[in-house]
Parts: C-alpha cells; structure tokens; sequence
C-alpha cells in the first residue's frame, strides 16, 4: 500500500512538473504548414511560350511544409526553421498558335522553393498558457522547377521536338504575420498565423542543358523570355499558417 501510494505521489509531482507555462518554457520543436490560395500565373513558362505561341498556365495555390525550432524570452522570440513551398503541379496545358488557335504543343509544368529561414516574434500579450505575438521572417530561397513540352506542330517550331526545361534560381524570402499560441495538450500547442509572404526570383537560370524555343542554351545561362529579356517568377501573396509546438 505504501508503495502504491509513493509512486502515485511521484507521478503526480512528476505530471504537475511539465503541465506547459508560457514563461517557464524556453524551447520547442514545430511543425508549421501553410497556404496562400490565390491563383498566380508560372511566368517560368507563359513568357516563354515560342513565338506566335501563348499559353495560359496557372496554378491555383501554394503550399508549404516548415520544420524548425523556437528559443523563446519574455519580449522576443527566435525561430529558425527549414521552409518548403511547392505548388501542385499542372498539366496538359496547351500552347496555341495565334494565327489560326490551333494547338502546337502540351506542357506541364512543376516548382518547390526551399528556404532556410529565420524569424523574430515579439510579444504583444502573455497569459499563462497563450500569447499573442507579431512575427518577421528572412529567408534565402532555392527555386527548382521543369517544363516539360510535347510537340504536336513540329514544323511550327522548325523542327522542335519533345523537350524538358530544368531551371534553377535563388531569391529573398520575407515573411510578416499576426499569430496566437494556445495550449493544446500537455505540452503541446497549436499557433494561428495570418500575414503576407514575399517571394520573388528576378533571374531564372537554365540547370541543364537543352534545345528549346531559343535554340540551343547551355547549364548556368540566363533563361530568357520570347522578347529577349530574362525570365522571372513571383511567388508573392497572402497567407495562413498552422503550426504545432512541441515544448522540451
């Protein structure tokens, strides 16, 4: 009896030990997802679509996976993390010839972002078990993406056949959001985010070598638009965010 009693004592002195306070607890792992659900158009390939050609492509939202930690104080709070953003994929979209709309070519078209990031919260309201906070993030992106393309109108295109684009870009990352932490379980909390998230490519290189609208280009050369002018990519817009918290 005694002994049932000293480990009951022990696991209630031991449950009462973790139960989560914002103040004391100074370092979590998360797990945050996010969405920006407006439609935006993949310049990467409606800018290049070959000449007396134009394609209409866009992808209808963008999603991101972000895992990282938080060391947190009474004011300020820091998180590190490691984002990955990738838009669904789109497919069987159809290059059209402007003279006549006939159909020349189908496409797909996929992209990810990953982007080593880091952000400051500062805290507007603390209570025991929640907060509400105002962040700002900085983050290096990484963009690879590839075009793929099925001729059908070989002759349009002076003999251009099937190819692939691989294509490759580095960017700013800046991130601005209002966010609520609540307690969850135990030491578990959840966190709302809603904010806006910019991210912009000015330059898109080629990755590998190809033959494409533009002849012949080479791994590392600048990849350019039917006018001439470099290719660019904005990722920008409007988000909410989700995360979990897991306090040590």
């Amino acid at each position: 009896m005694i002994k049932i009693f000293l480990f009951s004592f022990i696991f209630a002195s031991t449950a009462q030990a973790r139960v989560f306070n914002i103040v004391n607890d100074t370092f979590a792992v998360y797990l945050r997802g996010s969405l920006d659900s407006a439609p935006f158009e993949n310049t990467l390939a409606s800018e290049s679509a070959g000449t007396l050609t134009e394609v209409n492509i866009k992808h209808e939202k963008k999603i991101s996976g972000e895992l990282g930690v938080v060391f947190t104080s009474p004011q300020v709070n820091l998180r590190m993390g490691l984002d990955f953003i990738r838009p669904p994929e789109v497919e069987n979209i159809k290059g059209i010839r402007t003279t006549d709309s006939a159909e020349v070519y189908t496409m797909k078209s996929e992209m990810s972002v990953l982007a080593p990031k880091i952000s400051l919260e500062a805290n507007l309201r603390r209570w025991p078990q929640a907060r509400l906070f105002m962040s700002a993030g900085y983050g290096y992106a990484m963009l690879t993406a590839m075009n793929s393309y099925s001729i059908s109108d070989s002759p349009h295109f002076s003999g251009l056949t099937d190819f692939k684009e691989e294509l490759t870009a580095t960017g700013t990352l800046l991130e601005g959001t209002l966010g609520y932490e609540n307690l969850l379980a135990d030491t578990t909390t959840f966190v709302l985010e809603a904010g806006y998230r910019s991210l912009k490519f000015p330059s898109i290189d080629y990755r590998k070598a190809t033959t494409n609208f533009q002849g012949s280009v080479s791994g590392g050369q600048p990849a350019l638009k039917t006018d001439g002018s470099a290719r660019e990519l904005d990722l920008s817009g409007v988000i909410v965010a989700f995360s979990f918290r897991f306090w040590m």
